[in-house]
């Protein structure tokens, strides 16, 4: 901490400005002891009275010297300050704002940086504390305390090892079922996209029957009502006759074709349901074996979790007691340093929560309220000039 030369309040180290009077805090404000060099250095310079300091003046006198030199520049600690002027305090009032929020600026700063610090080395710590849990397990030191937290950990390795077998044992599955479903959507496809086809090509024909039997239908009614018509031309009764039979095939046929297209078409609504069915259950298994992947993976998930959190339970326990395994010594000393680590961190967090706390607030609003009113001041004279 460095004490203020005007108010003497003491400020953290960091810290270029006092948090109570805002003044600058001048490096001889705190004074080191000094060594034998410097203080005859001090004490051959320094005129007391008519005569001369000897040179071997003592470190206090040097430093009480040195401090009152520090108090007569600025002001002094007692008494009504000379620049104690209605003007003064309130630039006094006005820098103190830009203090604060230069100070809670750099405080912001330290506390995250503090922060992150910390956070990482309680990550290294856990990493450390498993790695030293580990240790401890593979040596399977005979220490009581540690019997129950070892079998534990035996069993929840046997649960992991059953889940990744249930997890293997269930992708091999889902290959095969999805292969076998695969497959059965396939043909179901192709035999409907088949049954399609030929009700396409039955429809065709179809098609062509009905133009070929308007076309004679119309051929025969344009015999029967030629008004032309002779008795000399009979011999058209035997093209009426031709036409009206090659009509009645063409109906048959019709018939038929239709009564095939009919059937092709319920081929083709059983194939289409079939393969929608096939593709229903194909998503169904996926899905039944998609969750029972999910499960095998969580319980492996959790099994290994409580793996770690035993490990870890194993290495602060292993910390605490401090097991004689020798190959866990170099893993004592890194907790130790990471512990260190975070309380030390832990400490300029603190420090800096303390930093923040001890800003004048009564000034702070003087000097806010001051630059309200002068924002207010400037805002309404230039809208007087604007206006």
């Amino acid at each position: 901490m460095r004490a203020c030369g005007r108010c003497g309040h003491d400020n953290a180290d960091h810290l270029p400005y006092c948090c109570s009077c805002g003044r600058r805090i001048e490096k001889a404000a705190g004074v080191l002891p000094l060594g034998p060099r410097q203080e005859t250095s001090l004490s051959t310079s320094t005129a007391i009275g008519a005569g001369t300091v000897a040179g071997t003046a003592s470190a206090g006198f040097a430093a009480t010297v040195a401090l009152s030199k520090v108090r007569g520049e600025n002001a002094p600690l007692t008494g009504k300050p000379k620049d104690s002027g209605a003007f003064l305090q309130a630039f006094d009032a006005l820098r103190y704002v830009f203090v604060y929020v230069r100070g809670r600026i750099d405080a912001e700063d330290r506390r995250r940086a503090h922060v992150d610090e910390r956070d990482g080395a309680k990550r290294l710590l856990d990493a450390a504390l498993i790695e030293l849990g580990r240790i401890v397990l593979h040596a399977r030191p005979e220490t009581p305390e540690l019997a129950k937290t070892i079998d534990a950990v035996a069993g929840s390795e046997a649960r992991r090892q059953a889940a990744i077998a249930d997890l293997a044992a269930a992708e091999k599955f889902q290959a095969a079922d999805d292969l076998r479903l695969g497959a059965e959507q396939a043909s179901a496809e192709t035999e409907w996209k088949s049954c399609d086809s030929k009700a396409g090509e039955i429809d065709d024909r179809l098609r062509q029957f009905d133009d070929e039997r308007r076309a004679l239908d119309a051929e025969l009614l344009r015999l029967r009502e030629d008004p032309q018509e002779t008795d000399a031309d009979r011999h058209d009764n035997a093209r009426r006759s031709t036409l009206t039979a090659k009509r009645t095939r063409l109906d048959d046929d019709y018939g038929t074709l239709r009564e095939r297209a009919a059937a092709l078409r319920a081929s083709t609504i059983a194939a289409r349901a079939k393969l929608d069915q096939s593709i229903a259950t194909r998503r169904q298994a996926t899905a039944a074996i998609a969750a029972s992947l999910l499960a095998h993976v969580r319980d492996r998930t959790e099994a290994e979790k409580q793996l770690r959190d035993l490990t870890l339970e194993i290495g602060r326990a292993a910390t605490e007691l401090r097991v004689p395994v020798p190959a866990a010594l170099p893993s004592y000393a890194r907790v130790d340093r990471l512990q260190e680590t975070i309380a030390e961190s832990d400490r300029q967090l603190a420090g800096v929560e303390r930093t923040i706390g001890r800003y004048n607030i009564r000034k702070l609003a003087a000097g806010l309220g001051l630059l309200t009113a002068i924002a207010a001041a400037v805002g309404t004279a230039l809208w007087a000039i604007l206006r």
